[in-house]
């Protein structure tokens, strides 16, 4: 757990194996007995930050005591305090690496492509829920709301980051959420 959050705080190509191993407080030994490289670590690192993060998404967007664009709007409120460790801007473990990473590292692109997909697939389905309740914009498909509340979720913290500001995530609270919901 060490590991992911000084990864998440540095990023990749800052992280060097002994600053990973001083976080974890492991000697060098072990990190090579469980993983054969950093980019194996990283992915490890990625996967459980994926899970806690499926896991976080999956009981905001399935707790009826909302509808559904409350539910999203609750799960992204949190994802904004998630985004931040001692006034700095963190941002999202899997947008930073994805920028970081993304180009270079076939494993690491195909592990985070699955995770994307898997966020895609746990909002679409609160979409679905909005759109059978009248909510969703009829101009839009379930997929189509999905994939754009990634892309602008993932945008707001790319500016986040570049700005040193909140102000865009916070507008894209507003902004999508006016686009995608009819009330």
């Amino acid at each position: 757990m060490n590991g992911m959050y000084y990864l998440w705080k540095m990023g990749y190509h800052a992280s060097g194996i002994n600053d990973i191993l001083s976080s974890c407080d492991i000697p060098k030994g072990s990190f090579y007995n469980l993983f054969e490289s950093k980019e194996d670590f990283c992915i490890e690192a990625l996967d459980l930050y994926c899970n806690i993060m499926h896991t976080s998404m999956e009981e905001y967007l399935h707790d009826k005591s909302f509808v559904p664009f409350e539910r999203l709007k609750n799960f992204y409120m949190n994802q904004i305090e998630q985004s931040f460790d001692e006034g700095q801007i963190r941002g999202c473990f899997m947008c930073n690496l994805s920028l970081e990473m993304g180009s270079y590292s076939k494993k690491i692109r195909k592990e985070l492509t699955q995770h994307l997909n898997t966020n895609l697939i746990l909002l679409e389905k609160c979409f679905n829920e909005a759109e059978h309740k009248g909510m969703l914009n009829e101009l839009i498909s379930p997929l189509q709301a999905a994939e754009l509340m990634q892309n602008n979720w993932f945008g707001a913290l790319l500016r986040t980051k570049a700005t040193g500001k909140v102000e865009p995530m916070n507008e894209f609270l507003i902004g999508t959420f006016e686009l995608l919901n009819v009330e």
